[in-house]
C-alpha cells in the first residue's frame, strides 16, 4: 500500500526563490521592446558561464548555418530577442535544479533532455497557432520545472512515485499525487508565478494534467495546452530523455498522426529535433557555475571588450582569471567518475596549449548497455576550437545512447557537425565501445592518431585509422571494427599533440617514440602507463612553459585480476 506525504506547494515555492539574478536581468531586459542590445550584452558579459553558453549556441547545430561567430553580440543578434529570454530563463532553471542529484529511475540529465525535446516539438506544433505561438517554445520547457523541484527538495518521495508509475503502470502526476499529495504541474505553475512569469504561461503549465484548477482554462491558452500536451507525448515516443511515466508510450507514427504531423513530415521533424536538442544539451547541460555576479560587474574589461579575439587580449591586458573561469567550464565537461563496469579500468590526461583546450575525452553510457570511450582532436587551438569540442561532446552524449551500431553512430555525429560548421572545421575521433563484462570490444575512428593495442606478452599493435574526420564530408561512411582484448591487454588513445610534440631541434617524438615507451614495461596498470608515456614525451620536448598542441592521452585496460560475481 502506498503512504502519501503531503507536500506542501507553497514551502517547496519558497525553497526555491527567485532566478538568479543574471538571468532574471535578461528577462526582464528582453521583455522589452525597446532593449538596447548593447546594455544587454553587457549584463550577459558580467556572468562568465552565461556568456560562454550564448557563444556555444549560436555556433551550435541548431542555428548555425557554417558561419562562426566568435563575439557575444553576434550571437545574441543571430539568436533573436525572444530566444535570448528563452535560453536565458532555461540557463536560469537549470542552474537552480541542475542535472547532478538523480531520483532512483529517473536520471536528472535524461529528465532534462526530456524536457528540451518536449520545448522543441511544441515549437514546431504551436507555429501558427496564434499571436503566442512564440511561447510555446519555453511553454515546453517550464512544464518540466515542477518535476525537477520535486527531485530537487523530495528525493524520497519521488523516488516511490517512480516505481509506483512503473509497477502500477499509471500516469507519473497520478504516482505524484498518491506519493507527495500534488503533481509536478502544480508546482510548475507556483513556481511560474513565483518568478513572475505572464499569467499565459502559468496557465499552460498548470493545465498540463488532467485535475485542472478551473473546469475551464482560458481560450487563449487552450491552443498551446494541447500542443504542449502533444510534444510531450512525441518526446517519450522518440525516446529522448526520461519523463518517468509509467505508461506505455505510443509508438512514433501514432503519436504524430495525434499530434496531427504526417508522415512525410514526421522523419524530417524527428532529425531537426535531434539536432537542436544535441546542440541545446551540449551547452546547457554542461553543469558549468553559476557566478550569478551582480549587474555592476557588468563594467569589467571583459563586459567592455567583448569575447571576441580573446586569446590575443591576453597578450596585452590582465585578463587571465576570465579565461580561467573557461578552462573551469571546460574541465568540468571531462570525466568525472572513472570507474568503468566489468574489467575496464581507464586513465587519462589533457594538457592545452592555452588556457582552453580543442581536445577532448569522455565516458558515457551507450546503447545495448554498453560504455563508450572517446577521443577527439579539433582542428585548431583556443576558445574557438574548445567551442567547436564542446558541440561535438554533447553531440555524442545526445547521440550515443540511441544509436547502437558504432559506425552509424559516428556517421550521425559527422552530419550534426557537418551542419554546424564549415568544411575548414573539422575533429579527428575515435571511439571505443566496452561491454558490460562478457560480448566484444568494438571501435570506430574518423581519421584520428591510430591507436595502439599493448598485448600482455608485450607486443605492440597498431589500429586501423578509419574513415575521415568529422565535419568535412556530409555524406561519410565510417566502419566498425571488432577488437579482442585479453586479461592485461591495454588501449592507448592520444592526439596528434602528443606524437608531433617536438625537441629543440624540431625532432617530433612521433609514433615511434610513443611505441618504444609504450612498450618498455610489462606493466598493466593503465596509469602506469599513462605516466611513462607523459613522462617520455615532456622529456623529449624539454622544459617548454606549455605545449605548442592541446595533448591528451588516454589508456584503457581489462584488469588482470577481475573476476565476474
Amino acid at each position: 500500500m502506498t503512504t502519501t506525504h503531503t507536500i506542501s506547494v507553497t514551502a517547496l515555492v519558497d525553497e526555491v526563490g527567485s532566478l538568479p539574478s543574471v538571468a532574471a536581468h535578461v528577462v526582464t531586459l528582453t521583455s522589452d521592446p525597446d532593449c538596447d542590445m548593447d546594455a544587454l550584452s553587457r549584463v550577459i558579459l558580467a556572468d562568465a558561464p552565461l556568456s560562454l553558453r550564448f557563444l556555444a549556441l549560436a555556433n551550435s547545430a541548431a542555428f548555425s548555418r557554417g558561419q562562426e561567430i566568435r563575439d557575444l553580440r553576434g550571437s545574441l543578434v543571430r539568436l533573436g530577442m525572444n530566444r535570448v529570454r528563452d535560453l536565458a530563463l532555461l540557463m536560469g532553471a537549470h542552474d537552480m535544479f541542475p542535472a547532478t542529484t538523480n531520483v532512483k529511475g529517473l536520471p536528472s540529465a535524461a529528465v532534462w533532455q526530456h524536457n528540451l525535446a518536449t520545448a522543441c516539438w511544441a515549437r514546431l506544433l504551436g507555429r501558427d497557432l496564434n499571436e503566442h505561438a512564440q511561447d510555446a517554445w519555453l511553454a515546453g520547457i517550464l512544464q518540466g520545472i515542477g518535476l525537477g523541484v520535486l527531485m530537487q527538495r523530495a528525493p524520497r518521495e519521488m523516488e516511490a512515485a517512480v516505481a509506483l508509475a512503473r509497477t502500477g503502470n499509471i500516469a507519473l502526476a497520478d504516482a505524484c499525487r498518491l506519493s507527495c499529495g500534488c503533481d509536478p504541474w502544480q508546482v510548475g505553475a507556483a513556481v511560474c508565478q513565483r518568478w513572475n512569469l505572464p499569467r499565459l504561461l502559468c496557465d499552460i503549465v498548470a493545465h498540463q494534467g488532467d485535475r485542472y484548477p478551473s473546469d475551464h482554462p482560458p481560450a487563449e491558452a487552450e491552443p498551446l495546452i494541447r500542443a504542449v500536451q502533444r510534444a510531450r507525448e512525441l518526446a517519450t515516443s522518440q525516446g529522448l530523455g526520461v519523463s518517468g511515466e509509467g505508461l506505455e508510450p505510443r509508438a512514433l507514427a501514432e503519436a504524430g498522426a495525434q499530434a496531427g504531423v504526417s508522415a512525410e513530415r514526421l522523419d524530417e521533424f524527428v532529425d531537426e529535433i535531434a539536432t537542436e536538442v544535441a546542440g541545446l544539451a551540449g551547452s546547457l547541460m554542461s553543469n558549468a557555475p553559476s557566478t550569478d555576479k551582480t549587474v555592476v560587474d557588468a563594467r569589467s574589461p571583459l563586459a567592455r571588450l567583448g569575447l571576441a579575439g580573446v586569446d590575443a587580449v591576453l597578450v596585452q591586458q590582465d585578463l587571465q582569471q576570465q579565461l580561467d573561469t573557461a578552462r573551469e567550464i571546460q574541465q568540468r565537461l571531462l570525466p568525472v567518475d572513472w570507474s568503468l563496469p566489468g574489467p575496464w579500468t581507464v586513465a587519462a590526461v589533457n594538457r592545452p596549449s592555452r588556457t582552453v583546450s580543442g581536445d577532448i575525452y569522455d565516458i558515457l553510457p551507450a546503447a545495448a548497455g554498453r560504455t563508450a570511450i572517446v577521443v577527439a582532436d579539433v582542428c585548431g587551438k583556443g576558445v574557438a576550437a574548445a567551442l567547436l569540442a564542446s558541440n561535438l561532446q554533447a553531440t555524442v552524449r545526445a547521440l550515443a545512447p540511441v544509436i547502437q551500431d558504432p559506425a552509424e553512430l559516428l556517421a550521425q555525429v559527422n552530419r550534426q557537425l557537418c551542419q554546424a560548421t564549415d568544411d575548414e572545421k573539422f575533429a579527428t575521433m575515435f571511439m571505443l565501445l566496452l561491454p558490460d563484462c562478457a560480448g566484444p570490444v568494438h571501435y570506430v575512428s574518423a581519421g584520428h592518431v591510430p591507436p595502439l593495442v599493448l598485448r600482455v606478452t608485450g607486443t605492440l599493435v597498431g589500429l586501423r585509422p578509419g574513415g575521415p574526420p568529422v565535419g568535412m564530408l556530409p555524406d561519410a561512411s565510417y566502419e566498425a571494427q571488432e577488437l579482442a582484448l585479453d586479461p592485461g591487454d591495454q588501449v592507448i588513445v592520444c592526439t596528434d599533440g602528443l606524437t608531433e610534440a617536438a625537441d629543440s631541434e624540431g625532432k617530433q617524438f612521433g609514433e615511434d617514440g610513443l611505441a618504444m615507451s609504450a612498450g618498455s614495461t610489462s606493466d598493466t596498470d593503465p596509469s602506469a602507463t599513462m605516466d611513462r608515456v607523459l613522462e617520455a614525451v615532456l622529456a623529449h620536448s624539454g622544459p617548454l612553459p606549455g605545449p605548442a598542441d592541446d595533448l591528451t592521452l588516454l589508456v584503457v585496460g581489462r584488469n588482470p585480476d577481475f573476476t565476474s560475481s
